[in-house]
């Protein structure tokens, strides 16, 4: 199982400065140790992430998309800028602002909050009131959460336990999905602590990199000085807005989300795009086919109608796919719910 990033792979995404041979060697070797170490510093993320990957992984939906979902033997990943939480990848930014701030680094917090001024509220249309109108779309994302037995994202997600949640095998998933499709899998991270480690060694990367520029800076005028510089900042904003939909607020703990997160960059294929009704508003989704697979399905594994479903077209509908997924199991879900 592939789980790490490659140079390769930041290289075709992020990186603006590689292939000029004139530039100075120690510059070159100063934005290769650079790369390197926020490539390790996401690769032990990573690590972290799949040490311990559930045997079902559960999504959550409407009875439409789960009719969409299975009908089209596809996955549709929403555009980020039309998630349910308004704060979604604000909380990394938030901490690393604080952290800024407290040990009054000012050209640091500026650097953050000219980041999430530019990329992330104008993306969301919060200054402008339309979300159309900036085109800036940061990555498409499908949750998944390690139980089905949560209420929460039944009232939620679920069309408040109207809806079905979709066991898909968690490891398959991966296999199938993910590294077929250069997809990243992350495990959402809730806790203070986990996120504050996260935070301080963000920031003593970018501290101790902008230390080490003095050898190209003694002229401030000089270009080295100035790629060095941009090389720093560019990597570490890069970093941000490769994790920040995987950090939330520890309030959300109890969703035991996991992420599929495509940013739109290299692998990004517009033929792909489709358009969908959501929450009253077309919203633009990234669709993933089953066929792309070796055995042409979606590693789905288990069905689990709502509370308030019911079940029974459900698993009519089911059985006539199954020349598709096989036999599928579908169950309902006994959680004790009158709905509102």
């Amino acid at each position: 199982m592939e789980n790490r990033f490659t140079l390769e792979d930041y290289n075709a995404n992020f990186d603006p400065f590689i292939g000029d041979e004139r530039r100075p060697k120690k510059l070159v070797d100063f934005e290769n140790e650079v790369r390197s170490a926020f490539l390790s510093f996401r690769n032990e993320l990573r690590e972290e992430d799949f040490s311990y990957v559930p045997t079902t992984l559960w999504h959550y939906t409407t009875t439409d998309s789960f009719f969409e979902i299975l009908k089209t033997n596809s996955i549709f990943l929403s555009d980020s800028d039309y998630l349910n939480d308004p704060n979604e990848g604000l909380k990394l930014c938030e901490d690393l602002l604080a952290i800024g701030e407290n040990l009054k680094n000012k050209s640091f917090s500026k650097l953050v909050k000219s980041y999430v001024d530019n990329r992330i509220l104008l993306s969301l249309g919060k200054t402008i009131g339309d979300r159309t109108t900036s085109g800036i779309h940061n990555c498409y994302l499908a949750s998944f959460s390690a139980t089905s037995t949560s209420l929460d994202q039944w009232r939620l997600y679920g069309d408040d336990a109207r809806g079905v949640c979709i066991g898909f095998e968690g490891k398959a998933l991966i296999e199938r999905l993910c590294d077929r499709n250069k997809l990243h899998l992350h495990k959402i991270r809730y806790k203070t602590i986990d996120r504050n480690k996260i935070v301080q060694r963000i920031y003593d990367m970018y501290s101790d990199f902008i230390g080490k520029t003095d050898v190209f800076c003694s002229n401030d005028k000089s270009p080295a000085c100035f790629e060095a510089l941009n090389f720093i900042k560019s990597q570490f904003l890069n970093f941000i807005s490769d994790i920040r939909y995987s950090i939330k607020h520890k309030a959300y703990k109890n969703e035991d989300e996991w992420r599929v997160r495509l940013r739109n960059g290299a692998d990004f294929v517009q033929e792909d795009m489709q358009y969908l009704s959501k929450r009253n508003a077309v919203t633009e989704v990234y669709k993933l086919s089953g066929k792309s697979y070796h055995d042409h399905k979606l590693p789905i594994r288990k069905i689990v109608c709502g509370p308030l479903h019911n079940e029974h077209l459900t698993k009519r509908f089911v059985a006539s796919l199954e020349d598709v997924y096989g036999k599928l199991i579908v169950t309902k879900s006994r959680l004790p719910y009158r709905g509102r």
